[in-house]
């Protein structure tokens, strides 16, 4: 069921949203293609949040897990916050056809992360 929901909720580029790491659904990280770039900033940020979960699962028992992710989250929120609220004025910024949908995804991103980080 859980992988039904994730693909039911809104993907970004080739690293944002549930499941969707490297420009397609993964079951975990294991088979994830980490030399697929990212399209533009934001999405920069969703590569860098998927690969501090993908070390995490690596390398820290399950059991101590919970914190890292956390950190991972919030990283992603201030990071998110950070970027200009105009997307055509980030780093890397995206297409002009995905501009409304980046700033849209950027709002919706630092709202549920700030919820999961102080949760």
């Amino acid at each position: 069921m859980a992988k039904l929901t994730h693909r039911l909720l809104p993907r970004y580029g080739n690293w944002g949203g549930p499941g969707w790491s490297g420009g397609q659904w993964q079951e975990n990280y294991e088979n994830t293609d980490w030399t697929v770039p990212p399209t533009d900033s934001l999405d920069a940020l969703f590569k860098e949040h998927d690969l501090s979960y993908q070390q995490t699962i690596a390398n820290i028992p399950e059991n101590k897990r919970e914190a890292y992710f956390d950190t991972a989250d919030r990283k992603l929120s201030n990071d998110a916050n950070a970027l200009p609220q105009n997307p055509s004025k980030w780093p890397n910024p995206p297409t002009t056809a995905s501009w409304w949908y980046a700033w849209g995804y950027r709002k919706l991103v630092i709202y549920i992360f700030d919820i999961r980080a102080s949760n």
